[in-house]
């Protein structure tokens, strides 16, 4: 009797012989892999046993919806692996967030997730409730997602853990144990989804198995990745450990009841302790401590109107001088998870933010509170959406003039050699208490039935910086000629008010210009 190839089988087909006869039964009957040698074939039975386990598994499942996994299989080669963990955990933090919501007496006090690595698997596991047998396909198809556009979220929307998956997996198993809060119905399951499947971009009915024996926590979630890239060194580590700290020290500030470990079972990973440091420069003639701004508006998507808040945090850098844990830009966020760090582009053209070195002085960030449908992240949250609806409110005069007051700040705090000093003087912690610590704090609206263009009240706090005097030297007079036309633009363009003279114009936008070609 000739034997069969055991890649021609169906993964079922394998699991059920896995319950049914022994691996010599198996050898005796199978052509092992063609990637594997008859003398490794047992070994790698073993693996196989243990990676599905199929001893504690009932009649398979067939799940799935009918959307193909195209977009998946080109997605996930743009990302990184560090990019594919923080999908991941996003989306265990949209699920704690909208279980806690809903039922909160059912729901842990503290979302734990677990991230393990060794030499060719990695486990991912969380406690965010489990996932109800109706809504594995969620797990899996793209398409499918309990999230809704107006939810504030953090996670790709409907995309994200799939593209995580295709990106560090060859094979993936998923232990999943809903926690019902009726306390009915306490069944976990297994979701399997072999090299086959993974690599099929029109196959999207998978197996569901239901466990015997669980050995799986109610409430917990366990994916167990055979990885595709079994490479990962110590470098590697430490850099994906960096970026999941600096992607959700915000978070984890602003809610300390979420602990991400990462390869340690004891400790979470905290918060960055150096992303932010300001100057704490306050005297006579300099007040420069960090200041924050929140506008409250509302924004309309499909018809319907949601509430969305832009906080902007802004201050001085204690140093122009630049180190890979010390550097200038404006971050950004939504709804408190970072996509965006150290921006020195976009935002500094919307805001005419200084060039040359004061724009090392400048340090700070924007974070839009609402609905995911609001936040301008693209797919992998690396870049910003320039053309997104919320971008003429993040362009809004009220906004700008907040910017503008700093603008000048740091244009007159980088003409003075002993202003330079002065800012050396550090703020201290950037976070206390579960919130950023900063000297000034104010709430602003911008009525959607109002233009965009109504100013910043004149009640918000300015930083000061004042001219120092000092030992007279006999200045060189370099003069340009501009028409009326210009120096209208001009005056626009660095958004000086129309409420100074012309001669204090002309001053002020000298400086300006000067500073910003020094």
């Amino acid at each position: 009797m000739s034997k069969k190839k055991w890649k021609d089988l169906s993964h079922e087909d394998r699991i059920k012989l896995f319950k049914d006869i022994s691996n010599e039964e198996i050898i005796a009957k199978f052509i092992a892999p063609e990637d594997i040698a008859a003398k490794d074939f047992e070994r790698f039975l073993d693996r196989e046993r243990r990676f599905w386990r199929p001893d504690r598994l009932g009649d398979a499942i067939p799940t799935g919806a009918s959307p193909n996994k195209e977009t998946l299989l080109g997605a996930w080669r743009d990302l990184n692996k560090s990019e594919a963990l923080l999908e991941l955990i996003d989306n265990s933090i949209d699920a704690w967030l909208r279980r806690k919501a809903k039922y909160p007496r059912h729901t842990t006090k503290n979302l734990q997730i677990y991230i393990e690595q060794d030499a060719d698997s990695l486990t991912y596991e969380d406690n965010a409730g489990g996932v109800k047998p109706q809504n594995h396909n969620n797990l899996v198809n793209p398409g499918n997602s309990e999230t809704s556009p107006f939810d504030a979220t953090i996670g790709s929307y409907r995309t994200g853990g799939k593209k995580a998956m295709f990106k560090l997996a060859e094979e993936v198993s998923i232990e999943t144990r809903y926690r019902d809060p009726d306390g009915i119905v306490d069944q976990a399951y297994s979701v399997h989804l072999n090299k086959e499947w993974l690599e099929d971009p029109v196959e999207y009915t998978f197996l569901v198995y239901p466990i015997s024996s669980p050995e799986i926590d109610s409430g917990h979630t366990r994916y167990s990745f055979k990885l595709r890239d079994k490479n990962w060194s110590v470098d590697e580590i430490e850099e994906i450990t960096a970026e999941i700290r600096t992607a959700y020290s915000l978070l984890i500030v602003r809610s300390p009841d979420i602990d991400i470990h990462f390869n340690n079972r004891e400790e979470p990973l905290e918060p960055l302790e150096d992303l932010y440091k300001f100057s704490g420069a306050t005297n006579r003639r300099v007040d420069i401590r960090p200041q924050r701004v929140t506008f409250k508006s509302r924004l309309e998507y499909k018809g319907e109107e949601s509430d969305v808040e832009i906080e902007v945090v802004l201050g001085c850098r204690t140093t122009t001088g630049v180190t890979d844990d010390d550097t200038w830009g404006i971050d950004l966020y939504g709804n408190n998870r970072l996509f965006i760090s150290h921006n020195q582009e976009e935002l500094f053209k919307w805001y005419q933010l200084p060039t040359g070195n004061s724009s090392k002085l400048v340090r700070g960030y924007i974070n839009i509170i609402g609905p995911n449908v609001f936040v301008p992240w693209d797919t992998h949250k690396r870049h910003l959406t320039t053309d997104h609806q919320i971008v003429s409110l993040l362009k809004c005069k009220a906004i700008k003039d907040f910017f503008q007051s700093w603008r000048l700040a740091y244009l007159a705090l980088s003409n003075s050699s002993e202003l330079k000093e002065t800012i050396r003087n550090p703020f201290g912690k950037w976070h206390k208490d579960g919130e950023v610590q900063v000297q000034y704090s104010s709430k602003v609206g911008i009525p959607v039935s109002r233009s965009l263009r109504t100013p910043l009240p004149a009640n918000v706090h300015k930083p000061r910086v004042e001219a120092v005097t000092g030992k007279k030297t006999k200045p060189i007079v370099i003069s340009i000629k501009v028409t009326k036309e210009e120096f209208r633009a001009l005056r626009s363009l660095h958004g000086i008010g129309s409420k100074l003279s012309e001669r204090q114009a002309v001053e002020q936008l000298a400086e300006i210009i000067k500073a910003d070609i020094l």
